[in-house]
């Protein structure tokens, strides 16, 4: 029989004898197949042919072929072969890469590298977890467990999963498949089972070693990714307080739990200042921010936050200081333009800068009656009283007229309305040699005033209103009777009067009374004169309280410094003639400038003390007046008051403004005041937040370093 080659093909096997034939069968053809040593080297058996006794017989049927069909035969069974062949190629290719056949030593399913199938075996993964302080950033202070959950890589296949609660330092998950490449998460979380927004996360790759233990370690990075504030930005007023609330939330926007870990930094803590629980206190005029950190994932934001005063009580009028000229503005006399006074480029510079003149040159001794050389002079006091409240435009200008004085000569005061003495004799006015006492409450008298204030000034040159200066006026009085008739007729008219004192009645008559240096026989403890008692009245008559409705309100605080000049000092009209004798206007401006900051103390403690209402402050050289000074004080911006006048319990005395804090001591010992942020003093430009206010004395205290 023909043998088949090493590379396979057909060979003839021997005849099959059985038991009860030992002839063989003639005609048959028996092949044996053999695959090619590459393909592992197997083989079948086939006969081909057709048994004439009818008999079988294993592996063998007789048959009578040609050679042709012996061709044949064997090129069907070689093709067989070779489809059986190719089709176990890609059976082996398929079968290699469903079980993670790689290319290289190290990947999985190779010698050398780990399978994510695994080995067979199992193996374990080791955490440690160290639970670090509340200040430390490794978890976060309000976590109260960590959750591990182990998984695979390449799928995501969950394998493991435990919970470490707050306080356990290690864990272990067993019985995980070995050679695997699995990832271990971890997160933190508030609650002890593993439970609530994740706070912290942190994933590490491992390979599960067969039969042992890998030991992981975390250093949990915050979920943390934004810090969002309710509001970005805050805005109130000095003494309101405001909380910042803050939400700590991962990248998903989810909000994350925390614990007491936030930070407030103000940047101007004397503006507005921050508590640890997130309360804004606004303490001063300004705008600053502050940062808001959670402090363990280091994330921040920052609100902005503006402070401002409190509405003021009113906006009507001149803003604070407001600042008088008593008796000695010469708006009649002198032009807008010319500079008579050393110290200011022009007389308008000045005139701008005054909120209201009591008396304007243009005034009255009972001597009404035409005068050409005054008379003459109407025009330019119109003029300037124009160009006045063109720039100023809350500036008021009263007309001077006195009630119970004039000179002899007057020809206007009827016989029976001089005041005389038990002899008769004409009663002189202040002990001057020129002046002499008049009753405005004589019959006639309140008539004759009431109809040339009409007609000379209030018809004439159009001014705001009108000053008496009436040492006698009462309720029904004569001069209250000349009050009564102009109001009826010129209702928007100004009606101020100067009692000397301020009364304890008449708010309703008058926009205002001056009190005539009254603040200095204050200082001085005259008898009869204490600091609470003229507040009392001044703060009735300054803030329309008790009735005094009257509007605008034009109460005057004057005062003068010390000087051998000063009226309440003996035998003050005879020095200051002699001391004078002989000098021009423009000398005798000199000689008082020399006493302008003779007694700033006191100065400071007048000014401020008028600041504790709503009145006016004039400030210069006695009962001589007229002085144009100027001080820095009169600069300080204060704006307009944000609060009535209090008392604190330390012996000061306080008003709030826009701008600042005003602060008068006028007890017999030194007081310290102690503001939350920096002032500045308008008298000396010291800058500090705690102050010493000596005994009788005052301070403006400013908003601010600037």
């Amino acid at each position: 029989m023909e043998q088949a080659g090493a590379d396979g093909g057909a060979e003839e096997i021997p005849p099959v004898t059985t038991d009860d034939a030992k002839e063989p069968y003639r005609h048959s053809v028996d092949l044996r197949f053999t695959t090619p040593g590459w393909l592992g080297r197997f083989y079948f058996d086939l006969r081909m042919g057709h048994d004439q006794r009818g008999g079988t017989r294993p592996y063998a049927v007789p048959v009578d072929v040609t050679r042709r069909n012996r061709v044949i035969a064997t090129v069907l069974a070689q093709m067989l072969i070779s489809w059986v062949a190719i089709l176990g190629l890609i059976f082996m290719w398929l079968f290699q890469m469903g079980c993670g056949a790689g290319l290289g030593p190290d990947m999985p399913g190779r010698a050398g590298g780990p399978s994510a199938a695994g080995t067979g075996g199992t193996g374990a993964i080791s955490v440690q977890v160290a639970w670090p302080e509340a200040s430390a950033e490794m978890i976060p202070s309000a976590a109260h467990s960590v959750k591990l959950v182990v998984t695979r890589k390449d799928g995501g296949e969950q394998l493991g999963e435990t919970v470490i609660p707050h306080g356990t330092e290690t864990a272990t998950l067993s019985d995980l498949p070995a050679g695997v490449v699995c990832v271990v998460t971890a997160t933190a979380h508030p609650n002890p089972d593993g439970t609530g927004t994740a706070q912290a996360q942190a994933v590490q790759e491992v390979t599960i070693p067969d039969g042992s233990d890998v030991p992981v370690s975390f250093s949990l990075a915050s979920r943390i990714s934004t810090v969002e504030l309710a509001q970005t930005e805050l805005s109130g007023q000095v003494g309101g307080t405001a909380p910042i609330t803050a939400t700590a939330k991962d990248e998903s926007g989810s909000a994350i739990l925390v614990e007491s870990t936030w930070t407030y930094l103000s940047s101007n803590p004397g503006v507005a200042c921050v508590d640890p629980s997130g309360v804004v206190t606004y303490i001063t005029p300004g705008t600053v921010t502050i940062t808001v950190t959670e402090e363990e994932s280091g994330r921040s934001a920052v609100v902005t936050v503006d402070c401002s005063a409190p509405p003021p009580l009113f906006t009507d009028g001149p803003s604070f200081p407001r600042i008088a000229n008593v008796y000695g503005s010469n708006l009649l006399w002198w032009r807008w333009t010319d500079s008579y006074r050393a110290g200011w480029s022009s007389h308008g510079e000045y005139w701008s800068k005054v909120d209201l003149f009591v008396g304007c040159g243009y005034g009255f001794h009972y001597d009404f009656a035409p005068n050409p050389t005054r008379d003459g002079y109407i025009p330019r006091l119109q003029s300037n009283v124009a160009q006045l409240h063109s720039v100023n435009p809350s500036a008021k200008v009263l007309s001077y007229v006195m009630t119970f004085e004039s000179k002899e000569s007057s020809t206007e005061v009827q016989d029976d309305w001089w005041v005389r003495d038990a002899y008769g004799n004409k009663v002189l006015s202040n002990g001057t040699l020129d002046w002499f006492k008049v009753d405005p409450n004589q019959p006639g008298a309140a008539d004759y005033l009431a109809s040339h204030i009409a007609s000379e000034i209030f018809d004439t040159v159009g001014v705001d209103g009108v000053f008496t200066d009436d040492e006698t006026w009462a309720p029904g009085s004569g001069t209250d009777a000349v009050n009564s008739t102009l109001r009826s007729a010129y209702p928007d008219k100004i009606y101020l009067c100067n009692r000397w004192n301020l009364p304890t009645e008449g708010y309703d008559r008058f926009n205002g009374m001056l009190a005539e240096d009254e603040i200095k026989r204050v200082y001085q403890d005259k008898p009869g004169y204490t600091f609470d008692s003229f507040m009392d009245k001044y703060l009735t008559w300054s803030s329309g309280a008790g009735g005094a409705g009257r509007t605008p309100l034009t109460t005057v605080v004057s005062a003068y410094p010390s000087s051998p000049y000063a009226y309440d000092v003996p035998g003050w009209s005879t020095a200051w003639a002699e001391a004078t004798a002989g000098m021009d206007d423009a000398q005798k401006e000199e000689f008082k400038a020399a006493y302008k900051d003779n007694d700033p103390q006191f100065f400071r403690f007048a000014l401020t003390t008028t600041l504790l209402g709503n009145g006016y402050f004039a400030y210069d050289f006695g009962i001589q007046r007229g002085s144009w000074w100027w001080f820095q004080e009169y600069d300080a911006p204060l704006g307009y008051p944000t609060g009535n006048c209090t008392q604190p319990g330390d012996g000061t005395r306080r008003r709030e403004y826009q701008g600042g804090t005003v602060v008068v001591n006028p007890t017999g010992a030194t007081i310290t005041v102690t503001f939350p942020s920096a002032r500045k003093d308008a008298s000396t430009g010291t800058v500090a937040s705690q102050f010493g206010i000596p005994s009788r004395d005052g301070r403006i205290l400013l908003y601010g370093t600037s």
